[in-house]
């Protein structure tokens, strides 16, 4: 009777373990340590933990009703890693994919993580690429129906993005354009392009932190002078580049610096 007990013990230990594995929870099996993806009937549900120092990358700039569903874990323990090595791991992941050999538990974390650098590409990181583009069109067509919802699901959200002209399929960081400025960080320097200015125009730049607060005001810049180059200390984080002229907002553009 005694060896009959342990069996059944070791048995409910192998079945828990498998569980664990092929439905990981939003608790234990993180895509990273700040933010994670899952999906359940027929809905993604970002979940991010609510850190003031990250939250400008983790929160997204979308809610998706039926698509997309944005919750916050203000109670989840992490690791305090820099941005860079959260986005370079994610990135390295998704970049060493291979299909074939995987079985269905990787093949989910794939899209999963996929999908999550998509959500944050929306905010110019563009660590989405072409290639994980073809991985998720791939494997919307496994032979396992689970796996092919999801990546399907996720091809889903990467159109409505797309639509949205939010995610490139390439690799560019700390560079955002508009119709009447773009913004490039570079080294330490913010370099200015100013585009259909000219006249005899008063022109001010101010850079702003995602709180609202001022970082930087740039006054007295010359309209004939279309590359205007300054040194700046910013951290790592999302930024508001408005474009004053003549005392007036004629646009706002949004750019993110990764070091």
């Amino acid at each position: 009777m005694k060896h009959i007990t342990l069996l059944i013990l070791a048995l409910q230990l192998l079945s828990s373990a498998y569980t664990q594995h092929t439905n990981p929870t939003k608790q234990d099996d993180w895509v990273t340590d700040v933010a994670t993806v899952e999906f359940e009937q027929g809905e993604i549900y970002y979940t991010h933990v609510d850190e003031p120092e990250y939250f400008a990358f983790l929160r997204p700039p979308y809610f998706m009703p039926g698509a997309f569903i944005m919750q916050t874990d203000i109670n989840r323990p992490f690791t305090k890693n820099p941005l860079k090595k959260i986005f370079t791991d994610l990135d390295n992941f998704v970049e060493g994919f291979e299909i074939e050999n995987s079985d269905i538990y990787d093949k989910n974390l794939f899209i999963r993580a996929a999908t999550l650098e998509m959500i944050w590409s929306s905010y110019s990181l563009h660590l989405f690429t072409e290639n994980t583009y073809l991985k998720l069109k791939a494997l919307s067509q496994d032979k396992t129906t689970s796996v092919a919802n999801k990546a399907s699901l996720a091809l889903k959200l990467h159109n409505i993005f797309s639509k949205s002209k939010s995610i490139k399929l390439e690799h560019i960081k700390n560079n955002s354009t508009s119709e009447y400025l773009s913004v490039q960080f570079d080294s330490d320097k913010l370099i200015f392009e100013l585009n259909a200015i000219s006249g005899d125009v008063e022109i001010s730049i101010f850079i702003e932190g995602i709180n609202g607060n001022l970082s930087y005001k740039f006054e007295g810049i010359n309209p004939n002078e279309k590359t205007i180059i300054k040194n700046v200390e910013l951290r790592d984080g999302m930024y508001l580049a408005r474009l004053i002229v003549n005392g007036k907002e004629m646009e706002s553009i949004k750019f993110t610096i990764v070091k």
